[in-house]
């Protein structure tokens, strides 16, 4: 039986897939309707209300963005609507509009309120629109940047807390604000944030933006590990790539990545999980740091059972094999930093 949060996180993922796919125009790439577009901007509002899927509030809202910057007077006041249907599709609309960059500044006026539903609309299908309305806006949406930044870390849903965090950097907002935002996130206890926040600061440090002030939070993920292997290939690994082209001297987390090995095994009644097989590899990844895991390492080789690993177990061999695989990569790592040393 699905325990409730799993549905909940499978649901909102369906939902959000969705809506994307049908604002990116691969669901549907027609036209507005003759009947659609030859109506006024107050009567295909007013339809909004009772448009109940995104699909329909789709049409509504290409069939509005044909008004062109005429319509922006009203669909501001849309967004004060009391219900959601019709604040989400004017926002639809505006971020249709806000794509082609010569109506940016009319809609500029509304950015203030765009902004407050960020963080202030009960619905999150808004708020989750109002932040990619103001993403799509470019610098010029820069004015709601204090908004993003408070929603990419407070808000209590997954899927608004990562439109924030995107829209952050589609404004290019200040980097400071970015990096307390990203390092908060991946502070976060909560699997999603921590990787979009590992993910955000990659980019930034890609920008040869210098994000050393997210070192201590990044090391934090492996002192304060997730148990979950279905995301963390998503944390630690890309937490550990991005640790090593920081060239951050790691040495400090190996013994935390070796108790985590050690441990993890006792909290599952299977006696196994498979984000010990991930711990294995990403001790490879720990390069010429890793001396002291090898000892570890080689106990696994030698029997696998002590860590949980059962010999029935489907992944023995591959527990085996993973373990072998990391001696080699830090042992290579090793030799090649002593020849460099030798040469010097």
């Amino acid at each position: 039986m699905l325990r409730y949060p799993v549905f909940k996180v499978m649901l909102l993922v369906w939902s959000t897939a969705l809506a994307h796919v049908a604002l990116s125009g691969e669901a549907d790439k027609r036209a507005p309707t003759p009947q659609l577009s030859s109506q006024s901007a107050t009567a295909l509002i007013k339809q909004s209300r009772d448009a109940y899927t995104i699909f329909e509030r789709k049409d509504l809202s290409q069939a509005l963005a044909t008004k062109g910057v005429s319509a922006i007077a009203e669909l501001g006041e849309a967004l004060s609507h009391e219900h959601w249907h019709v604040r989400h599709c004017a926002l639809m609309t505006l971020q249709m509009l806000a794509k082609s960059g010569g109506n940016r500044s009319a809609i500029l006026p509304l950015v203030p309120k765009i902004a407050d539903l960020v963080v202030k609309d009960p619905a999150i299908g808004v708020r989750m629109m109002a932040a990619d309305c103001l993403g799509t806006m470019g610098d010029q949406g820069k004015g709601g940047q204090t908004q993003l930044a408070d929603a990419a870390v407070k808000d209590q849903e997954d899927w608004v807390r990562i439109a924030a965090a995107t829209a952050l950097n589609s404004i290019n907002a200040d980097v400071p604000v970015m990096l307390l935002v990203y390092e908060a996130m991946i502070r976060s206890t909560d699997k999603m944030s921590r990787a979009e926040g590992i993910s955000k600061a990659n980019r930034l440090h890609e920008k040869k933006i210098d994000i050393s002030s997210v070192i201590p939070a990044l090391k934090e993920v492996f002192r304060k590990p997730i148990y979950d292997a279905n995301f963390s290939e998503e944390t630690r690994v890309p937490a550990m790539e991005l640790l090593s082209r920081l060239k951050v001297d790691i040495k400090e987390l190996v013994p935390f990545i070796i108790q985590d090995l050690s441990t993890i095994w006792t909290i599952h009644e299977d006696g196994y999980h498979p984000y010990q097989r991930m711990t294995l590899s990403i001790m490879g990844k720990l390069a010429e740091h890793g001396e002291a895991a090898i000892s570890t390492l080689e106990a696994v080789v030698a029997n696998p059972e002590k860590f949980g690993c059962k010999r029935s177990h489907p992944d023995y061999s591959k527990f085996i094999s993973v373990a072998k695989e990391s001696i080699s990569k830090i042992r290579a790592a090793l030799t090649e930093l002593s020849e460099k040393r030798d040469q010097k």
